[in-house]
């Protein structure tokens, strides 16, 4: 059986600086990442960061 998850985080409030779009390549250097969003399709594996970490620190 094959596991299917989507991720996306839209800011809310101004744009992502180089720095965070940055640091969320490390979680993941699969994800479309622009100044105003990070989403993410997995087939197999999952997100490599806590979804609330990600909410807080970058939303």
């Amino acid at each position: 059986m094959s596991e299917y998850q989507s991720y996306r985080f839209e800011r809310l409030d101004g744009v992502l600086g180089s720095k965070q779009r940055q640091a969320l390549r490390q979680i993941s250097s699969r994800a479309e990442i622009t100044a105003t969003s990070f989403q993410v399709y997995y087939h197999y594996s999952g997100l490599k960061a806590e979804t609330a970490d990600v909410v807080l620190n970058y939303s």
